[in-house]
């Protein structure tokens, strides 16, 4: 994950898009995609005040009369952290995020490295978020190789009865045999659709 992979993606895609390195540990970046003329960078970690282990990015996508803020985020894990740092960290960086845009931001979706049901969905509660999964009956449809639902997407709770559709890949469809690695990614792809009103 770099900004050299994010360009030659979008140049594939014929889309646009920005990419955050991590600030700690800049091997952990992220990116998002939007057609062209119809998206911008808002904010990224990259400025912020909180010492960010691996990334945030909020970004504005339009349509003809629509607009969606979006946070992208790929909060810290146990694996250079304690159990107990690394918890605090992640309420951090999110609590970050989302004062990082002024107006809020109606989707967050990315690398929680936690489950739906842990502090980090329940600080997302209450600020009005729900799990998209869980208003489309695919809560217990794993969004890694692993079997968790580390990946999650939630949105503002004003949007979940906009005809909201959520999904994940089958992981046999990311399956290789190549290079001694089993899978692409040990992350599934997911979206959701959301219809304007």
């Amino acid at each position: 994950q770099n900004r050299e992979t994010l360009d030659a993606v979008a140049e594939h895609l014929a889309m646009r898009g920005s990419y955050c390195p991590g600030t700690a540990l800049p091997q952990y970046g992220g990116g998002v995609f939007w057609h062209p003329d119809r998206g911008r960078p808002m904010r990224n970690s990259q400025g912020s005040a909180v010492r960010t282990q691996r990334m945030w990015q909020a970004v504005e996508a339009t349509g003809s009369d629509c607009r969606l803020r979006i946070g992208n985020v790929h909060l810290p894990s146990e694996r250079q952290l304690s159990r107990e740092q690394a918890a605090a960290q992640r309420l951090a960086e999110l609590e970050d995020l989302i004062a990082s845009a002024e107006a809020g931001l109606d989707i967050i979706v990315g690398d929680f490295n936690e489950q739906p049901d842990g502090p980090v969905g329940e600080c997302l509660a209450r600020h009005g978020y729900v799990d998209a999964a869980a208003t489309s009956d695919r809560a217990r449809a794993p969004t890694n190789i692993a079997e968790g639902r580390g990946d999650q997407i939630w949105i503002k709770q004003r949007m979940s009865d906009r005809g909201l559709m959520h999904d994940v890949a089958d992981k046999q469809r990311l399956a290789r045999r190549d290079a001694g690695r089993h899978y692409l990614s040990d992350h599934l792809p997911l979206w959701i659709t959301v219809e304007h009103r």
